[in-house]
């Protein structure tokens, strides 16, 4: 997936960048996102990515409504960037209403 990096770090709710982390030195920690509508943000940025650079599967999953192995691996990979930036608490349904609604179109 090619979440662009300048929307994770505009979402972050202008929280400054902490120490780098240790396995990749020139690249900062960003801050969990602990805002509800920040998070609601971030999960619809990362849905939006996957249906503009995946445009013929999302195509096929809305018309035929199933997910292809594919997208359905692009999903299981934002999911995972969302989780590891958002606190805890806001991992249920924000993710998974932003895929419906964007990618599916089911809302």
């Amino acid at each position: 997936m090619r979440l662009c990096v300048a929307i994770v770090v505009a979402l972050s709710a202008g929280s400054a960048a902490a120490a780098p982390d240790a396995g990749a030195p020139s690249s900062p920690t960003l801050p969990l996102i602990s805002s509800a509508d920040a998070a609601r943000r971030l999960a619809r940025a990362i849905a939006g990515d996957i249906a503009l650079y995946n445009e013929e599967a999302v195509k096929t999953a809305r018309a035929t409504g199933k997910v292809s192995s594919a997208l359905r691996s692009e999903i299981a990979e934002g999911r995972a960037l969302f989780e590891r930036r958002v606190v805890p608490a806001h991992h249920a349904g924000l993710y998974s209403a932003a895929v419906d609604e964007i990618i599916l179109r089911k809302r």
